[in-house]
């Protein structure tokens, strides 16, 4: 939800849904759910969910009139981190090539599909660098804004009010 508010700022309407996917589930906790983010000419749907037996898990999937782009696979630095490698190692935090985007793009009727590079991003190091320097008072390191935390928590907090309400609810 946090990606979708920075991209799209935050919706005007929410709807809420949660259920337990899984057969044996101990804890009788839900263990997925779909909150759907209404804007003005858009739909933004987040889901989470723990059942699904993927090779490649679906991770972002923007829609438009013009085209599309899917991205799968979670960060690979948890999977480097696991092999060995660490931050500052040559490559760590870039995804292989067979982990890029697929961006597609309608052209005069026809469906044009480019692999897409993803940029070279921050790695978690660098969010915890940030992040003991707004420990120790410099405000402008603070990694995550704070507003924007506080609108994702009203949200999260919104979805669980539509869920029980059984309706959509505005923000």
């Amino acid at each position: 939800m946090d990606q979708v508010v920075h991209l799209y700022g935050l919706p005007k309407r929410i709807t809420g849904f949660s259920t337990t996917q899984r057969e044996h589930n101990p804890t009788g906790f839900e263990d997925s759910c779909t909150v759907l983010l209404h804007y003005d000419g858009m739909l933004a749907t987040v889901k989470v969910a723990v059942v699904s037996p993927e090779a490649n898990q679906l991770r972002y999937w923007v829609r438009g009139d013009k085209g599309s782009f899917k991205k799968f696979h979670l960060d690979c630095q948890e999977d480097q981190l696991q092999e060995g490698m660490k931050p500052g190692d040559v490559g760590f935090g870039l995804e292989p090539r067979q982990r890029y985007g697929i961006l597609n793009r309608a052209k005069g009727g026809e469906i044009e599909t480019e692999i897409v590079p993803m940029v070279e991003p921050p790695t978690y190091a660098e969010f915890y660098r940030k992040f003991a320097r707004a420990l120790a008072g410099d405000k402008a390191q603070i990694p995550v804004d704070p507003e924007v935390a506080a609108s994702v928590i009203r949200l999260v907090e919104l979805a669980q009010r539509s869920l029980r309400e059984g309706r959509t609810v505005d923000v």
